[in-house]
């Protein structure tokens, strides 16, 4: 793939209509070579205008599904069935990726038949505060522009329990973060989370900013992934707890082993960079080819255009 710096209009520029006309494609043959990947669906009227999107585990059955004589469709679907002439997919490495996608394409195309998802709901990030002169780890619906463009973002994810649940978890783990935002907050009296072992004594003067900030490198190394030993050791504990008859334990691993879990696929449909984009993908095959060109504003990818050759 090629990625190219984005100008104002540099996508809409292109005129996609005239290579559409010129290197035709129908409905017909898209459906016949719908992948069996997860993704998200964008259906168009004649005139080209989305008026449905979705997500699906495999496109190639969820698609197909509304084209199948007798299929089972509300009769608002029936309508919208009616009226597609063409349709658009991008596949995602996961049906989670594939959710957000939704979302982001919901809100830039607002579609006819679209009822959910409309609105300004964002799915949540953790943030290591990184601009701060003692960084944080917090809970962030959006991402911060400056003066916090040194922040570091993990995310988004699509379950703020697993989310809330995992930075729990780093304050049992890594003691952090502080009961104060700053340790002059504190005027040298230890918070709360100090007294039960849940922080590390920023706020009393009982660590070092060099001791400090390889805990912050510890965790932001848990939260892009390196897990597997942190995963293999509650595993035990869990499996030992359960041995010694404490459920109430080995319940309480397994839930945390679980929010791990959910927070490991990274998503790709959302860049924390928040840059404007053209990526612009080609592939041949026996002597045909296909240009395919992925629209990134704001860090989110919101479309794709394409045409074959």
């Amino acid at each position: 793939m090629e990625k190219c710096a984005r100008s104002n209009d540099s996508a809409e520029s292109l005129d996609w209509t005239t290579l559409r006309k010129k290197y035709p494609v129908t409905l017909t043959d898209k459906l016949a070579s719908l992948p069996a990947a997860p993704g998200c669906y964008m259906m168009k009227n004649a005139s080209g205008k989305i008026i449905y999107v979705g997500k699906a585990k495999l496109l190639r059955s969820r698609v197909r599904s509304y084209f199948q004589k007798g299929a089972d469709l509300t009769r608002r679907k029936r309508r919208m069935v009616y009226e597609i002439a063409d349709l658009d997919t991008i596949v995602t490495d996961s049906e989670l990726e594939a959710l957000i996608l939704e979302s982001n394409l919901i809100k830039r195309h607002h579609p006819t038949y679209n009822v959910l998802l409309r609105d300004d709901k964002s799915y949540p990030y953790i943030a290591v505060t990184l601009s701060e002169q003692w960084p944080r780890v917090a809970y962030m619906r959006k991402l911060r522009m400056q003066p916090r463009e040194t922040d570091k973002y993990f995310g988004p994810y699509t379950d703020n329990e697993a989310v809330r649940e995992t930075i729990r978890l780093i304050r049992r783990i890594f003691r952090i973060p502080c009961g104060y935002k700053d340790p002059t907050q504190s005027h040298g009296r230890a918070c709360m989370y100090y007294h039960i072992n849940q922080c590390t004594g920023v706020c009393a003067g009982k660590i070092t900013h060099e001791a400090y900030m390889a805990v912050i490198k510890d965790v932001m190394a848990f939260l892009e992934g390196r897990r597997d030993e942190l995963v293999d050791k509650m595993l035990d504990e869990m499996e030992d707890a359960a041995a010694n008859l404490e459920f109430e334990r080995a319940a309480k691993l397994r839930d945390q082993i679980q929010a791990i879990q959910k927070l490991i696929a990274r998503q790709k449909v959302i860049s924390s960079a928040l840059e404007d984009q053209d990526v612009i993908a080609l592939t041949t095959d026996d002597g045909n080819a296909c240009a395919e060109m992925f629209f990134v504003r704001g860090g989110k990818l919101i479309g794709q255009e394409h045409f074959m050759l």
